[in-house]
Formats: structure tokens, C-alpha cells, sequence
């Protein structure tokens, strides 16, 4: 600590170092903190009082509902996703494409059929003859 700190920095320091504690895996006792700073005795108990009945807690919300799958995996399965519904469109266009083609001829095929049977019957006539 710099002793150029205004009581309320020094307060933050110190319970700064208690939540590094306890997040290292310490197990840090309000009775050590309170006897190295008995100046904040009251502010101490009070912080470790709220650390522990609220942060924590969030704490441990938070990590309950952290995502399982990580940032880039998250992306590459949206990259799938986008790369599915673009082939999917391209196939509806194609099968959409060809189905006109399929109408297209067959109404070209109709009228060819109708030809030919005009032809027929023009032959047959001219074979009357």
C-alpha cells in the first residue's frame, strides 16, 4: 500500500486482496484482516459480510450459465448454419429453375405433338390423291 492513499483507496486495496484470496483458493479469515487493519475493522466486516452473502453468489450464477461451447466454436456453428441456408436456397432456386424448364417443354412438346398430327393428316389427304 502507498501511504499517498486517501482512506477509501486503502479500503479498496484491502478488500481487493481478500476477493484475490478467495478467488486464488484462500481461504483469507476476517479476524487476520481486521487485526492488520483495525482502522477498518467495521468496513472490513461489513465488505466480507456482503462479498460473501452476494458476489459470491453472482459469482457462481454466472459460471452456472456460461456458455458450454467456446466464442470460436460458437462462430464456426454459425458459419455452418449460414453455409446450410445458403445451399438451401441455391437447391429451392435450382429445383424451382428446372421445374419451369420441365413446364416450358412441356408445352412445347404438346404443341410439337399437335404439329405432327397435322402433318399426319395432311399426308394422309395428299395420299388420297
Amino acid at each position: 500500500m502507498n501511504s499517498e492513499q486517501s482512506p477509501h483507496e486503502e479500503l479498496l486495496w484491502i478488500t481487493a486482496c481478500y476477493v484475490a484470496e478467495v478467488r486464488a483458493g484462500l481461504q483469507p479469515s476476517l479476524s487476520t484482516y481486521v487485526a492488520r487493519y483495525p482502522q477498518y475493522a467495521e468496513e472490513i466486516a461489513d465488505f466480507v459480510a456482503y462479498y460473501h452473502a452476494i458476489e459470491t453468489e453472482l459469482e457462481q450464477q454466472a459460471e452456472e450459465h456460461k456458455p458450454s461451447v467456446s466464442f470460436p466454436d460458437r462462430l464456426a456453428a454459425l458459419a455452418s448454419l449460414e453455409q446450410l441456408a445458403y445451399r438451401k436456397r441455391v437447391a429451392e432456386q435450382q429445383q424451382d429453375y428446372v421445374s419451369e424448364s420441365l413446364q416450358g417443354t412441356s408445352h412445347s412438346v404438346a404443341g410439337t405433338g399437335e404439329l405432327m398430327e397435322q402433318s399426319f393428316s395432311i399426308q394422309k389427304d395428299e395420299d388420297l390423291c
